[in-house]
Protein backbone atom coordinates (compact mmCIF):
# COMPACT_ATOMS: atom_id res chain seq x y z
CA UNK A 1 0.00 0.00 0.00
CA UNK A 2 1.10 3.42 -0.88
CA UNK A 3 0.62 6.10 1.77
CA UNK A 4 -0.41 9.60 0.84
CA UNK A 5 2.02 12.36 1.66
CA UNK A 6 1.31 16.06 1.25
CA UNK A 7 -1.83 18.08 0.73
CA UNK A 8 -4.37 17.99 -2.05
CA UNK A 9 -4.92 20.97 -4.31
CA UNK A 10 -8.35 21.54 -2.75
CA UNK A 11 -6.87 21.77 0.75
CA UNK A 12 -4.26 24.27 -0.37
CA UNK A 13 -6.87 26.41 -2.13
CA UNK A 14 -9.09 26.45 0.97
CA UNK A 15 -6.18 27.59 3.17
CA UNK A 16 -5.19 30.33 0.70
CA UNK A 17 -8.81 31.49 0.51
CA UNK A 18 -9.08 31.70 4.29
CA UNK A 19 -5.83 33.67 4.51
CA UNK A 20 -7.15 36.08 1.89
CA UNK A 21 -10.37 36.64 3.83
CA UNK A 22 -8.44 37.26 7.06
CA UNK A 23 -6.11 39.73 5.32
CA UNK A 24 -9.07 41.58 3.80
CA UNK A 25 -10.77 41.90 7.17
CA UNK A 26 -7.64 43.22 8.91
CA UNK A 27 -6.62 45.88 6.34
CA UNK A 28 -9.00 48.64 7.55
CA UNK A 29 -7.60 48.26 11.07
CA UNK A 30 -4.04 48.76 9.85
CA UNK A 31 -5.06 51.79 7.81
CA UNK A 32 -6.68 53.40 10.85
CA UNK A 33 -3.64 52.66 13.04
CA UNK A 34 -1.32 54.29 10.48
CA UNK A 35 -3.55 57.38 10.27
CA UNK A 36 -3.53 57.76 14.06
CA UNK A 37 0.26 57.72 13.94
CA UNK A 38 0.24 60.38 11.22
CA UNK A 39 -2.17 62.53 13.25
CA UNK A 40 0.22 62.52 16.21
CA UNK A 41 2.66 64.57 14.10
CA UNK A 42 0.02 67.27 13.75
CA UNK A 43 -0.76 67.15 17.46
CA UNK A 44 2.91 67.66 18.35
CA UNK A 45 3.11 70.65 16.00
CA UNK A 46 -0.02 72.14 17.54
CA UNK A 47 1.29 71.79 21.08
CA UNK A 48 4.53 73.55 20.12
CA UNK A 49 2.57 76.34 18.40
CA UNK A 50 0.26 76.75 21.41
CA UNK A 51 3.21 76.99 23.80
CA UNK A 52 4.84 79.63 21.58
CA UNK A 53 1.53 81.51 21.35
CA UNK A 54 1.22 81.53 25.15
CA UNK A 55 4.80 82.84 25.50
CA UNK A 56 4.05 85.70 23.07
CA UNK A 57 0.81 86.47 24.88
CA UNK A 58 2.62 86.67 28.22
CA UNK A 59 5.26 89.02 26.76
CA UNK A 60 3.04 91.27 24.66
CA UNK A 61 -0.45 90.85 26.08
CA UNK A 62 -1.87 89.51 22.81
CA UNK A 63 -1.55 86.44 20.62
CA UNK A 64 0.53 86.44 17.47
CA UNK A 65 -1.17 86.52 14.08
CA UNK A 66 1.93 85.43 12.12
CA UNK A 67 4.80 83.01 12.67
CA UNK A 68 7.48 85.70 13.05
CA UNK A 69 6.73 86.75 16.67
CA UNK A 70 6.57 83.11 17.71
CA UNK A 71 10.28 82.66 16.96
CA UNK A 72 9.70 79.00 16.25
CA UNK A 73 10.67 76.88 13.28
CA UNK A 74 9.66 73.41 12.22
CA UNK A 75 11.08 70.84 9.88
CA UNK A 76 8.83 70.33 6.90
CA UNK A 77 5.92 68.17 8.11
CA UNK A 78 5.64 64.79 6.45
CA UNK A 79 1.89 64.31 6.87
CA UNK A 80 0.61 67.89 7.16
CA UNK A 81 0.75 71.06 5.08
CA UNK A 82 3.68 73.38 5.68
CA UNK A 83 3.38 75.59 8.75
CA UNK A 84 2.84 79.18 7.63
CA UNK A 85 0.95 82.30 8.71
CA UNK A 86 -2.34 80.57 7.82
CA UNK A 87 -1.61 78.16 10.69
CA UNK A 88 -1.69 80.97 13.26
CA UNK A 89 -4.86 82.62 14.55
CA UNK A 90 -5.44 85.23 17.24
CA UNK A 91 -8.31 83.90 19.36
CA UNK A 92 -11.05 86.13 20.71
CA UNK A 93 -12.58 83.62 23.12
CA UNK A 94 -10.72 81.03 25.20
CA UNK A 95 -12.21 78.24 23.10
CA UNK A 96 -11.14 79.79 19.77
CA UNK A 97 -8.19 78.06 18.11
CA UNK A 98 -4.72 79.57 18.46
CA UNK A 99 -3.24 77.33 15.76
CA UNK A 100 -4.27 74.76 13.18
CA UNK A 101 -2.70 72.26 10.82
CA UNK A 102 -4.29 70.58 7.82
CA UNK A 103 -3.56 67.02 6.72
CA UNK A 104 -1.73 67.16 3.40
CA UNK A 105 -4.29 64.79 1.91
CA UNK A 106 -6.97 67.38 2.72
CA UNK A 107 -9.05 64.89 4.72
CA UNK A 108 -9.14 66.81 8.03
CA UNK A 109 -7.77 69.74 10.00
CA UNK A 110 -6.54 69.73 13.61
CA UNK A 111 -6.99 72.82 15.81
CA UNK A 112 -5.81 73.70 19.32
CA UNK A 113 -7.21 76.29 21.72
CA UNK A 114 -5.58 78.21 24.59
CA UNK A 115 -6.37 75.42 27.02
CA UNK A 116 -4.56 72.82 24.92
CA UNK A 117 -7.77 71.16 23.72
CA UNK A 118 -7.14 69.63 20.30
CA UNK A 119 -10.13 69.25 18.03
CA UNK A 120 -10.58 67.81 14.57
CA UNK A 121 -12.62 69.27 11.74
CA UNK A 122 -13.55 67.18 8.72
CA UNK A 123 -16.66 69.14 7.78
CA UNK A 124 -15.16 71.61 5.31
CA UNK A 125 -15.65 71.26 1.57
CA UNK A 126 -13.44 68.58 0.06
CA UNK A 127 -12.69 66.87 3.37
CA UNK A 128 -13.55 63.24 4.07
CA UNK A 129 -16.40 62.93 6.57
CA UNK A 130 -15.62 60.46 9.33
CA UNK A 131 -11.85 61.01 9.20
CA UNK A 132 -11.83 62.48 12.71
CA UNK A 133 -13.34 59.36 14.21
CA UNK A 134 -10.60 57.26 12.55
CA UNK A 135 -7.95 59.18 14.52
CA UNK A 136 -9.80 58.87 17.85
CA UNK A 137 -11.44 62.28 17.68
CA UNK A 138 -15.14 62.64 18.22
CA UNK A 139 -15.49 60.79 21.51
CA UNK A 140 -14.94 63.62 24.02
CA UNK A 141 -17.26 66.18 25.57
CA UNK A 142 -17.59 67.89 22.21
CA UNK A 143 -18.22 65.92 19.04
CA UNK A 144 -14.75 66.56 17.64
CA UNK A 145 -12.49 66.49 20.72
CA UNK A 146 -9.20 64.62 20.32
CA UNK A 147 -7.66 64.62 23.80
Amino acid sequence: MKSKKGYTLAEILIVISLLGVLATLSMPRYTIMFERTRASEGQQILIALMNAQKAVQLETGSFATTLIPLAISFPTPVNFDDIDDDSITAPVAVTDPVSNVQRNTGTYELLIDQNGLITCDDSQAGMTAGSCININCGFGASSNECN
